[in-house]
């Protein structure tokens, strides 16, 4: 099994899924948050990873950017331990839906290639997207522990795509519908592996490390005495 061991830039840079994704005219600012946000779960081995990126959309009244990911990723330092990775991150109007393990649940069916369906929900709001695509797609070498540079990975920027978003009731079903819009443009992709059958994971936080993880943490502070230490951007 080759052990993919992040998710790449390529998808956003390398081929023009939106007006604003040319390396002269630079990305659009939903689209590169959504990407930040997807290379936190990039720190460890991955051996399965998914994506679906899309920020051109039909049926919306404003601005619209996806990003979607996940994996099976081995724990650092610890030999033969895995953990299912993913998030859904949406901008829509100037909102940004997040949808992470700490916050919520992600789940996923992905095909070994031409089918991804992913499903979230957090307190607040419910997701789902359903993608497909007819393309062959197009094999590309990434970065594996075993092997260096190989062909881990493969992609296509022709994917049809559905994307839902409601508010959640109290009861935790389907609220109020507030996006639903289709795009022929998304970039999709599969690595890692390989895998031969239809790949079904969940994701969330236990109770517990997620109310540590909603701790605040007076960064300033901390950080008081030696401001030198501390990192860009807190």
């Amino acid at each position: 099994m080759v052990k993919s061991l992040s998710f790449r830039m390529p998808l956003l840079i390398r081929k023009r899924i939106g007006v604003e994704h040319s390396p002269e005219s630079g990305f659009g600012n939903g689209t590169v948050l959504n990407y930040l946000h997807a290379v936190t779960f990039c720190i460890s081995h991955f051996h399965a990873v998914l994506q679906v990126q899309c920020n051109v959309f039909e049926g919306a009244s404003g601005e619209v950017a996806l990003t979607a990911a996940g994996g099976l990723r081995q724990l650092p330092g610890l030999s033969d331990t895995f953990e299912n990775a993913a998030l859904i991150g949406v901008h829509y109007d100037g909102i940004f839906y997040e949808f992470v393990p700490w916050n919520g649940v992600v789940n996923w069916e992905i095909a070994p290639w031409g089918y991804w369906f992913m499903a979230a929900e957090n307190e607040t709001h419910m997701v789902e997207l359903t993608a497909t695509t007819k393309d062959p797609g197009t094999t590309l070498r990434a970065p594996t522990s075993e092997s260096g540079l190989a062909p881990a990975c493969k992609d296509t920027c022709f994917g049809e795509l559905r994307l839902r978003l409601w508010e959640r009731r109290y009861g935790g079903s389907k609220g109020k519908m507030i996006l639903d819009v289709t795009s022929d443009m998304a970039a999709v992709e599969v690595g890692g592996g390989p895998w031969f059958n239809t790949w079904t994971g969940t994701t969330a936080t236990p109770e517990l490390l997620k109310r540590a993880l909603g701790v605040p943490v007076d960064v300033d502070g901390l950080f008081g005495f030696a401001p030198f230490f501390k990192p860009p951007g807190l």
